[in-house]
Order: structure tokens, then sequence, then C-alpha cells
């Protein structure tokens, strides 16, 4: 047994010699008995670790936590953020004076494959983003912000925020809100579709009373059914503190280059990488005036042009 498993250290041969075993009388236990004695141990050694490969294997999966109270266990997903999180015990937020990260989107699980993780298959690609340029000031000047980063988990994004001593909240909002179970049929022939706006929101963007001072929101609203672009912004609005900003992307043609779903990733320059994920398609072009209208009521918005398909907003609460 002890071959498959260890050779026993030249420390222990020596160790009856050195410091003889007694037993009932004071007599001398031999090598023998030693040997016994480890190849017990061995032996439950190797029954605790079958026991612990066949629980593993065999157990089955407990009911599903409410999304909104999930936290997510980044490393057991190989996302590396902390021992705590592989646990599932939710980081210290700014509410208890820490930097840490909070998850918005805790998916079930069922037949079809629900609440996998959104992939990042691409490359990534460095993009200079005047946007993400003037919020790093922002954020280099304030300390201890609460950031909502809308899209697939981003451990460069987590890191990056909590090391300059930010709160970091996530939520993909693009996979679940493309999912038909949040359709509702016309009230009328020729309507169209309508959502469950309240099980959705409630489901995925229950902020619990939370508000933010910087919101990640990229580009989730060219990818996001028509019913659904309202209604998140008003519940940005809501989430958003007074003088929070948000940051979007929008994309000037549907198709073509960098119109691909993808992450956006964090770096402390004025680049953001940009990594291609699931294959959605952009399902709407923005005019200005459109923008405008969606983020009415806000205090400010500033566009910033550039020289590919796409442009950038900071929109101000």
């Amino acid at each position: 047994m002890r071959r498959f498993l260890w050779r026993q250290p030249e420390w222990q041969r020596g160790a009856v010699a050195r410091y003889p075993w007694r037993g009932a009388g004071g007599r001398v236990l031999g090598e023998e008995f030693v040997t016994a004695v480890d190849l017990v141990v061995d032996v439950a050694m190797l029954l605790f670790m079958l026991g612990m490969i066949f629980k593993s294997n065999g157990k089955p999966e407990g009911p599903a936590r409410p999304r909104s109270h999930m936290v997510a266990g980044l490393r057991s997903r190989g996302m590396g953020v902390g021992a705590r999180a592989a646990r599932g015990v939710q980081l210290q937020s700014r509410d208890e004076g820490q930097a840490g990260m909070v998850s918005f989107f805790g998916r079930k699980r069922d037949g079809e494959g629900r609440g996998r993780p959104t992939l990042l298959t691409g490359p990534r690609i460095p993009r200079h983003s005047s946007g993400w340029e003037a919020l790093l000031k922002h954020l280099r000047a304030e300390n201890g912000l609460r950031v909502l980063d809308i899209g697939p988990t981003s451990p460069q994004n987590i890191n990056f925020l909590t090391e300059m001593g930010h709160s970091v909240y996530m939520a993909d909002v693009v996979q679940e809100a493309l999912r038909k179970e949040w359709q509702l049929p016309p009230l009328e022939e020729g309507e169209p579709v309508r959502f469950d706006e309240a099980g959705f929101f409630e489901q995925n963007l229950n902020f619990h009373g939370r508000q933010f001072d910087v919101v990640l929101l990229w580009a989730t609203l060219d990818y996001i059914p028509e019913g659904l672009i309202a209604p998140l912004v008003s519940r940005l609005k809501d989430a958003t503190l007074k003088d929070g900003k948000v940051l979007a992307i929008f994309h000037t043609k549907p198709t073509g280059p960098y119109t691909a779903y993808c992450r956006y990733h964090l770096t402390g320059i004025s680049d953001i990488e940009m990594q291609e994920s699931e294959p959605f398609q952009v399902l709407r072009v923005y005019t200005n005036r459109k923008i405008e209208q969606y983020f009415k009521g806000w205090s400010g918005i500033k566009f910033f042009l550039a020289k590919d398909n796409l442009y950038e907003v900071i929109v101000t609460r």
C-alpha cells in the first residue's frame, strides 16, 4: 500500500531505533508493529479520499438560491477573486468599509443548460476609449465608490477596481434578456411582444436599495429587446446616485467590424480590451436624439465620437 501513496520518510524508518515505542508492561515494540500501524493509517486515508470522490460526483444539486441573493463563487469557476468568494461568502462592500465584489445574477440550472456563464471566446483587442479615459480620471479622484459593471464576469475588472479601493457589483444582462421565457403574448393581434419586466428585474437586477456612483453599461442597450430598453434605463436611474456617471457604448452600424457582442476589460490607461463573446447580433442603431430621449431627466450627457463603428456616451445623473 505504501508504495502507491508515498515512501516512508528516512526519519521515520530510523525512528524506532532512536525512540523505541513501548507497549503494555514496558515491552519495546518493533518495526513490525510500527509498519502495521502505518498500513492501517494508509488504508484509512485511501478510504477517506475515495469517499470524498464519490461524494463530489454523486452529490445532488440543492435548490437554487434566488438570483438577487446569490453571490458568485468566482474561484470555483476559475476566476480567482479570493477564497471567501469561492466559499460563496459575500465579500465586503462599501457598506462595511472595504472594497469587494457582489454579484446580482445567481442563475438557476436546468436540463437546458440555463444559467451557464456567458462564454468569452475571442482574443482581447485593445481599443482607445475617450469615455473610459474620462471615467478613469473620476475613479482615481474619488475613493470608495460603488461600481456596477454590466456584462459577463471579468476578473480583470474586479481586480482593477477593487485595488483602487472601490466596490464592484456584477450583472450579466444581455444573455438573460434574450431568453424567451420573459416574453409575454401581445394583448392584441399585430401588437409587439410584451415582456415580464417585473419578473426579469426581480431575478436579475434587484439591487435591494443599493445605489451606485458609476455604472459601466457598455453596449448592453444594443443587444437587449426593444421592450426592455426604457425599463432598464429607468431602473438604472433609480439605482444611480446624484452626480453618478454611466458609461455606455453604441454601434453606428448593425453589421460589420466591432459589432459582435463583446466583453470590455478595463486597463490603467485610456484603452479598453474588447473580447468577443456570444454570437448575439446588434438589434438596432441609435441616433443621438434617441439616446437623449431614453436618458431624459438625467442632468447631463456627453458624446465621444470615434473612427471605428462605435461611439461612447457618459451620462450624469
